[in-house]
């Protein structure tokens, strides 16, 4: 925001990647340090509408393999850091939904929800299978959708003053 563009900007975006949580994140000191963050930037610069966006999701381990270690006791791949991402989009839900501008990206990975899995006892969001080759980056389909779905999101944005 300090560069040239910010000087003009009316809409901006911080957004941290999937990669930025491991199984041993601590999303509640992390969501802090972001909501400190992101104060301080609105203060600095009041004409420009600050978007949060949730953090992206990866899929979870299946197959035979995921079913064994889930079984085994063990966490498949992509499932402690999914729980992670979703703790801190939760906290990113509470705080801003319907107060400030929040792009739910992690949801619309998730198509809704309704790609998850369970965890102690809880659902958790992942990434749609639909969305990923790799199991952590947005295919074709997947960067259509969420594409589509930005659009929306920034044209229902009110207009800057």
């Amino acid at each position: 925001m300090a560069t040239a563009p910010g000087q003009w900007a009316e809409v901006a975006f911080f957004k941290l990647c999937y990669a930025d949580f491991d199984a041993g994140t601590d999303a509640s000191r992390l969501f802090e340090s972001y909501r400190i963050a992101s104060e301080t930037r609105s203060g600095q610069h009041p004409s420009v509408t600050f978007v949060h966006v949730t953090t992206p999701l990866t899929t979870v381990q299946g197959g035979l393999k995921g079913r064994l270690k889930s079984l085994g006791g063990s966490a498949r791949w992509g499932e402690l850091e999914n729980v992670k991402r979703n703790r801190y989009n939760e906290l990113l839900r509470d705080r801003y939904a319907g107060i400030e501008p929040l792009f739910d990206l992690a949801r619309l990975e998730a198509k809704g929800d309704s790609a998850s899995f369970w965890h102690d006892g809880r659902r958790y969001e992942c990434l749609a299978t639909a969305f990923t080759d790799d199991g952590g980056h947005l295919n074709a389909t997947g960067q259509i959708n969420i594409a589509t779905e930005l659009m929306a999101f920034l044209a229902a944005l009110p207009a800057a003053e």
